[in-house]
């Protein structure tokens, strides 16, 4: 596993402009649990199926990230690959849903 980036005061700004603008909310809560998972924004391509898009991981556990899609304001749980792509991507139904795949992670998981 590569060593992943962690959040600087910089960082943290572009974060919350991502969500934001993704207009994506994540309540205290979820921003407590995942807070030790926030990594510098990063763009992925990713496909699954027929659905393809650009999407930018906010959070990494090991291979496992979470990302905001390009194409709509919606949360998506998947696997980073060395290639930057983004692969095996679930798409819940809400955001409490997918931070709670994410942070049971270990693989998919039916959603």
């Amino acid at each position: 596993m590569k060593a992943e980036h962690r959040l600087d005061t910089l960082d943290e700004v572009e974060l919350v402009m991502l969500v934001e603008e993704a207009r994506i909310r994540l309540d205290t809560h979820q921003v407590k649990c995942l807070k030790p998972y926030f990594v510098s924004p990063r763009t992925y391509s990713a496909r699954s199926g027929q659905w393809q898009t650009h999407v930018v991981v906010f959070a990494r556990r090991g291979d496992w990230a979470l990302a905001v899609a390009d194409n709509g304001p919606q949360v998506v749980f998947g696997r980073v690959g060395d290639d930057r792509t983004f692969q095996a991507i679930q798409r819940p139904r809400s955001v409490e849903l997918a931070v709670r795949v994410f942070l049971a992670s270990g693989g998919p998981h039916d959603i």
